[in-house]
């Protein structure tokens, strides 16, 4: 399950780490847009992989559909979204403030100013 595991890890990475990130890198916002969240992810070496995971977690609904366009369907963002909830909100509809605040809460991450770019990297395998 190694496959589980990986995506797993991108997916909490994405809630605990990116929005402190984005935070630095954007200023605070209740969402972000897709083109950013890519950005982050590239800039701070995550696992893009799964890159439909975080731009659902912080962008609007039509952001998501404005960036991937014809590659997702309104079904497979409904199964992502509430594969999501189910694992992380207790089943319930979530927003990117939603995101925010689970970041906060949960993490333990201590996010420095003295970090440089390479200094972060999550799940750098590439896969």
């Amino acid at each position: 399950m190694i496959f589980g595991s990986r995506k797993n890890k991108a997916i909490k990475s994405y809630l605990m780490i990116l929005p402190k990130l984005m935070i630095k890198d954007y200023g605070r916002s209740s969402e972000y847009s897709a083109l950013q969240v890519i950005r982050s992810l590239e800039r701070y070496s995550f696992n893009i992989k799964y890159k439909t995971y975080a731009v659902a977690l912080h962008c609007s609904n039509e952001e998501f559909f404005n960036y991937f366009k014809n590659e997702i369907s309104d079904s497979e963002y409904q199964q992502l979204r509430t594969e999501i909830s189910k694992k992380y909100f207790d089943g319930f509809e979530f927003t990117s403030s939603d995101v925010s605040k689970y970041s906060i809460m949960f993490s333990g991450y201590n996010y420095s100013d003295n970090h440089s770019e390479g200094d972060i990297m999550i799940d750098g395998d590439g896969d």
